[in-house]
């Protein structure tokens, strides 16, 4: 019985994989015949599209021939008529004064309220690559005459709101801009490697713990076909 039964699955198996093999090649061919239509239908669009195109350089060029045809008759007709003019008019065309033009003077420049607020002009290029810019504005300063220098000129804030403007400038960037020599601390290090071993303690107890239950599974079928 157990046999006949065994036998009957792998008849039905069989029977259902043939099915699925003959609704395969039958959605094959189907996609086939869908593919022949879609080239079909490409090349009669392409031929519409070729006849079109066609049939408009032609009219394009029947248009042009007719405005060049035009336009001889035009200048042939405008030279008739050059020749047919007096002489006189040409001397009287030649006797008249020439205008002279008067150059207008060029409108002044003027600084609206905003552009007056704003001390330093910012440009597209900078002076410095953004990577030595980064690495180098925290040791901006203003010159000090204990540097070696003899005077210092100011041209827009003097002395100590100079120094303000430049402190707050690079409080300013140290906000925005990203430091690239920044290196963790020893801190940050053993913290990190802490966290390390945490995880991968943590990995290998649920390795650990699906390999068990791998193990049971794989008992508990054993035992199954023992019982069969």
């Amino acid at each position: 019985a157990k046999e006949a039964k065994k036998a009957k699955e792998i008849r039905d198996k069989a029977a259902k994989e043939a099915k699925a093999a003959k609704d395969a090649e039958d959605k094959a061919k189907e996609a086939k015949k869908a593919k022949e239509i879609r080239d079909k239908a490409a090349k009669e669009a392409k031929a519409a599209k070729d006849a079109e195109d066609k049939a408009k350089k032609a009219a394009e060029k029947k248009e042009g021939d007719e405005e060049q045809k035009e336009e001889e008759e035009e200048k042939k007709e405008e030279e008739e008529k050059k020749e047919e003019e007096p002489e006189e008019e040409e001397e009287e065309e030649a006797e008249e004064p020439e205008e002279i033009e008067v150059e207008e003077e060029a409108p002044k420049v003027a600084l609206d309220a905003e552009e007056k607020k704003v001390v330093f002009a910012n440009f597209p290029v900078k002076d410095l690559a953004a990577v030595v810019y980064s690495a180098s504005f925290t040791k901006f300063s203003c010159p000090d005459k204990e540097e070696g220098f003899d005077e210092i000129k100011y041209e827009w804030s003097k002395g100590d709101k100079a120094e303000a403007y430049m402190k707050k400038y690079i409080l300013d960037r140290k906000l925005s801009m990203r430091v690239e020599e920044l290196q963790p601390g020893l801190w940050s290090q053993k913290q990190l490697k802490s966290w390390t071993t945490a995880v991968n303690t943590w990995h290998a107890k649920v390795a650990e713990y699906k390999n068990m239950l791998m193990k049971k599974e794989q008992a508990k079928r054993a035992k199954e076909a023992k019982k069969a």
